[in-house]
């Protein structure tokens, strides 16, 4: 199960992925925001590539394999290094044939079936505890929340909802 977001400061922009033409989660966000474990495992740095440019993999102890792939650079540990949930692994970046600085992120299941955890990948981004939804569908935070957000807002980064294990 997912324990922390994949990405740091700003998202910019994150969608549900197109299963079955798209098995995973493009994350656009600024270069060079952090890239961090979503689940404590063994991480395996490969690349550059032209499709994928660098890419980390995670392999989880869930038995899950988790790739970010358009990274600006191969990764901040040597393969066979063991992390926690949250550990920054790698930097957002536009390698591979990439348009624009994103992370590609693919969760796969111990049968190397693409899966589905666009669920657990918003209950990390802003757990419920966190906000609270209109009837109209819009954003809107307690106060002491707005006033966090404000001060993190003005300090130009968002530092994210990140569980530790």
């Amino acid at each position: 199960m997912i324990r922390a977001f994949p990405v740091g400061w700003t998202v910019a922009r994150f969608h549900k992925a197109s299963f079955p033409t798209h098995r995973a989660y493009d994350i656009f966000g600024r270069e060079g925001a952090p890239l961090y474990a979503v689940e404590a495992g063994v991480v395996s740095r490969h690349g550059p590539n032209a499709v994928g440019g660098f890419m980390v993999l995670l392999r989880a102890e869930s038995g899950r394999l988790y790739w970010y792939t358009h990274n600006r650079e191969a990764g901040r540990f040597p393969s066979g290094t063991a992390v926690a949930a949250g550990t920054r692994i790698a930097t957002l970046g536009q390698t591979g044939n990439a348009p624009s600085p994103h992370v590609h992120f693919q969760a796969v299941n111990a049968q190397g079936v693409a899966i589905d955890v666009y669920d657990e990948l918003r209950a990390v981004q802003f757990p419920s505890w966190a906000r609270t939804y209109t009837t109209t569908g819009a954003f809107v935070l307690p106060a002491r929340q707005a006033l966090l957000g404000v001060v993190l807002g003005a300090g130009g980064g968002y530092l994210g909802w990140r569980y530790r294990a």
